[in-house]
């Protein structure tokens, strides 16, 4: 796995949901790997993607969007995001990208957001790790055609100028609007990546870290329980994934083109057969694997290649998330109990025996994740909302 050994520096998106976490990573990147966050206002899943910049090897780690409020969606992602990022970083982080979008105002309930997500990584994880992203860069060029990007930021006052001194005043202007801002989309690349060598030096985030704001038991359980492909197929699945996306975006492919891809995916399945444990997970990914050969198979070079490497593509991203297991709902369901509880206060807690018996309910009826994490989230949203409208009550008496 010597991918994995030559990996040089972690950086993980962290921020509210909509502000362009999904559309910065893909600009690393350099090609459109991540859901954009315009199309899914609320990202569940923790995702990631690698790309290699001069003999550097940079993984990026696509988070959900972190709680600001009570709202439900924030809830369900910063409930889901606690153990899993740290899960999929055995190496550490090097850098957290905080990214914000220029030109939205800096509201009480942004500066509530960054307080909760210390609460989760720790109070000093910014100053020592921690990068601000400003996306919307295009808009800010139309804005300010007469200063720069750096001497806006020194004009800053109030909490956003807090945020970034506790940053060390590391903050970079980000373009993800496609080719016509190509040159700056690599200028804001590389200056990301110089500030993130300098924190790479001091060595990475890691789950000892972690340890300290959320129990190792809570981790453990979902990191040994939620399947998931290894890092190695999941580096393998993005190069797939990229060779196709090329393939859609020039609308055309040589029998090379193909004999290559089918060569992949065979390699692929080759990986599953002997590295994948759990008979089951096993069974339905090669059922998928050999699903996406037989679409190859047919696809006619003769004809618009787009349409026909649509399926293949989504085939391909189903792939990402194994089906999870009866067993792995019911033990998710009493991590996230405990989770809910850290998160409100100890509302969770209040209705942990309730919630396990509907993780055992669900477990025998193969209830849907999704559908089982909303359903706690309504009784945690339902006990927030509850409180506060006690706290209301009791204002109008005072």
């Amino acid at each position: 796995m010597a991918f994995c050994e030559q990996l040089k520096i972690t950086l993980a998106l962290v921020g509210k949901a909509g502000k362009g976490k999904s559309a910065t990573g893909n600009s690393i990147l350099g090609w459109p790997y991540f859901k954009s966050d315009e199309a899914e206002t609320c990202t569940l899943m923790v995702d990631v993607q690698w790309v290699t910049y001069d003999n550097l090897v940079v993984k990026v780690v696509d988070t959900p969007g972190y709680v600001d409020s009570d709202k439900k969606e924030d809830i369900i992602s910063t409930i889901i995001q606690i153990p899993e990022v740290m899960s999929v970083c055995p190496e550490g982080i090097h850098v957290f990208c905080l990214v914000l979008e220029y030109g939205a105002r800096f509201y009480k309930e942004e500066i509530r957001a960054v307080e909760k997500i210390k609460e989760i990584f720790g109070a000093d994880f910014l100053r020592n790790h921690g990068i601000i992203i400003m996306t919307k860069g295009e808009s800010f060029d139309l804005n300010h055609e007469d200063i720069l990007f750096h001497q806006w930021c020194d004009q800053r006052t109030g909490e956003l100028k807090a945020l970034m001194n506790d940053c060390n005043n590391r903050v970079v202007l980000f373009y993800n609007k496609g080719d016509k801002y190509e040159s700056k989309r690599q200028n804001s690349v590389k200056l990301l990546l110089k500030y993130a060598k300098s924190i790479q030096i001091k060595g990475a985030y890691t789950s000892e870290n972690f340890k300290t704001c959320f129990k190792k038991r809570e981790e453990e359980i979902l990191k040994h329980n939620i399947p998931k492909l290894s890092l190695e197929l999941q580096q393998d699945l993005g190069e797939i994934m990229k060779d196709v996306s090329d393939l859609k975006k020039r609308n055309a492919a040589t029998e090379e083109d193909l004999t290559r891809l089918k060569e992949a995916i065979k390699e692929l399945l080759n990986k599953i057969l002997n590295t994948v444990e759990k008979v089951q997970i096993k069974e339905k990914l090669i059922k998928k694997v050999q699903l996406i050969q037989r679409k190859l198979v047919i696809i006619n070079l003769n004809k618009p290649i787009n349409e026909q490497l649509h399926e293949i593509a989504v085939l391909l991203e189903d792939l990402k998330n194994p089906p999870i297991s009866k067993k792995t709902v019911a033990l998710i369901t009493a991590v996230i109990v405990v989770t809910a509880g850290i998160l409100t206060g100890g509302v969770g807690l209040g209705f942990g025996v309730i919630a396990l018996q509907i993780a055992g309910a669900s477990a025998t009826a193969g209830a849907s994740v999704t559908g089982l994490m909303t359903l706690l989230v309504d009784i945690v949203h339902k006990k927030l909302e509850s409180k506060r409208k006690l706290k209301e009550k009791a204002g109008h008496k005072d």
